[in-house]
C-alpha cells in the first residue's frame, strides 16, 4: 500500500503553523512568567514601607484663628484637611489644618447666653451637645462636603445647626454636665444644684441600641465631674471630683441605680472611654 502524495505546498503551510503555534505558546509562557514576576515586584513594594522604622517630624503649631478663646473641642474631617472648634467664647470655626487660615465661622451663643457645658459625641461620632446658662440643650455637628476635579479633592465644610430643636428639660437652672450617645440617641445632663435627667434626642440608629423613651429625673446627684452613657445607651456613669461613682442601668423602662461606690480615692484627672464602648 502506497502513502499518499502530499503536496509541497501543504507540507509548508504545516510548517507555518507549527512555527506559529510554537511562537504563540512561547509568548503567552513568557507573558504569564512575567506577570507573575510583576506580581511579586508589586506585593515587595507594598511591603517594603512595613520593614521600614516609624520617624516622627514635628510640624508647625497651628494657631486658631485670630482673636479666638481656647477650644472646648476639636476634631477633624477624614482627610485631617480641615480643623473644626468651639471655642470658650461659644464661636464655631473651621480652619484649614495646613496653614491655620479661617474657612468659616458661626456664633453657637447669643447676647445673654453663655454656653456652661459641652459634650462630644466619642470616637468616629462628630457630634456634640452644648449646654446654656439656661438650661437648655442643642445639638452641633460639622458637616464636610467633597468634591474632585482634575485629580483634586476639595472640602466644603458646613455645621449643621441647629441640629433638631432646642430642649429645655428641667427648671431652667444652667447645665453642668453633659454626656451624648448618638447611636442611642440619648442624652444625660445634670443642672446647678444636682438635678439629673436623661433624655431622648433622637430615635436609636446603631444596631442593638436601647433606650428609654422620654425624659426621666434621675434625682438630685452629686456633682458630676464627667458623666459616660456605654454599650449604646444600655449604661449611665456619673464620676465625681472626689472619686466615687454611680451607675444605672438604662435598659429597663425606668432607669434604676444599679450601682455605688468608691473607685480612687485621691479623685480622677481624665476620664474618657475606649474605642467601642
Amino acid at each position: 500500500m502506497t502513502r499518499p502524495v502530499v503536496p509541497e505546498w501543504w507540507q509548508r503551510w504545516r510548517g507555518l503553523k507549527d512555527r506559529a503555534a510554537t511562537l504563540a505558546i512561547s509568548a503567552g509562557g513568557s507573558v504569564v512568567l512575567i506577570t507573575i514576576l510583576m506580581l511579586f515586584v508589586f506585593l515587595i513594594y507594598e511591603i517594603l514601607p512595613l520593614l521600614r522604622p516609624a520617624t516622627l517630624a514635628q510640624r508647625p503649631a497651628l494657631e486658631l484663628a485670630p482673636g479666638a478663646t481656647p477650644a472646648r473641642w476639636l476634631s477633624t474631617d477624614e482627610y485631617n484637611s480641615v480643623l473644626f472648634s468651639i471655642g470658650a467664647d461659644g464661636v464655631a470655626r473651621f480652619q484649614r489644618a495646613d496653614d491655620g487660615s479661617l474657612i468659616d465661622s458661626l456664633a453657637l451663643a447669643g447676647d445673654g447666653d453663655e454656653i456652661t457645658a459641652l459634650a462630644a459625641a466619642g470616637t468616629g461620632q462628630d457630634a456634640a451637645a452644648l449646654g446654656y446658662r439656661d438650661g437648655s440643650v442643642q445639638i452641633v455637628q460639622p458637616d464636610y462636603g467633597y468634591s474632585f476635579r482634575d485629580g483634586q479633592r476639595s472640602v466644603s465644610p458646613a455645621l449643621d445647626y441647629p441640629r433638631g430643636p432646642r430642649l429645655q428639660p428641667g427648671d431652667g437652672a444652667a447645665v453642668t454636665g453633659l454626656a451624648l450617645a448618638p447611636g442611642s440617641g440619648l442624652l444625660a445632663l445634670q443642672q446647678t444644684g444636682g438635678a439629673l435627667s436623661l433624655l431622648q434626642f433622637a430615635a436609636p440608629q446603631a444596631p442593638g441600641a436601647q433606650a428609654p423613651p422620654g425624659a426621666f429625673d434621675l434625682g438630685i446627684q452629686p456633682p458630676a465631674w464627667a458623666l459616660h452613657i456605654m454599650d449604646h445607651g444600655r449604661w449611665l456613669l456619673l464620676l465625681t471630683q472626689e472619686g466615687g461613682y454611680r451607675l444605672w442601668s438604662l435598659q429597663a423602662p425606668q432607669p434604676k441605680l444599679v450601682s455605688t461606690g468608691d473607685l480612687y480615692p485621691r479623685g480622677f484627672s481624665a476620664s474618657a472611654l475606649l474605642q467601642g464602648g
